[in-house]
């Protein structure tokens, strides 16, 4: 057994609660689609499944547009649309702040440098 005093830790780290917290909450809303909804899991089972398995193979596409792809695809299967009202409104909401994320414009420090020719190399 290894005495407390051998182990190396940084205490600054240890003696704040909320930094070991952080990556957890951080992972878990990456992984999960409902930590990003900000909902717990509701639906059929079978949709919860679906949309699930979409949310941990997803390929960069918006959250918005997996979601809507796997209503889309329940709603192929099944006949109807799932019977979530949570889900929607979420939906809606994340739907919304991605329109925002596209329209704030990307500032840069510094304008792009254009050669002129006496600059280029011969």
């Amino acid at each position: 057994m290894t005495a407390p005093s051998a182990i190396d830790t940084n205490e600054n780290e240890l003696s704040d609660p909320n930094k070991l917290k952080k990556p957890k909450k951080e992972a878990a809303a990456a992984n999960s689609v409902w930590d990003l909804l900000g909902i717990g899991p509701c639906g059929q089972l079978g949709f919860r499944s679906l949309l699930e398995s979409g949310w941990s193979s997803r390929d960069g596409e918006p959250a918005s547009v997996l979601i809507g792809n796997a209503v889309d695809a329940w709603e192929v299967v099944d006949g109807k649309r799932p019977r979530t009202p949570k889900l929607f409104q979420a939906l809606a909401r994340l739907r919304a702040k991605e329109r925002q994320e596209k329209q704030t414009p990307v500032i840069t420090q510094k304008p792009i440098h254009v050669l002129t020719p006496e600059e280029i190399p011969a």
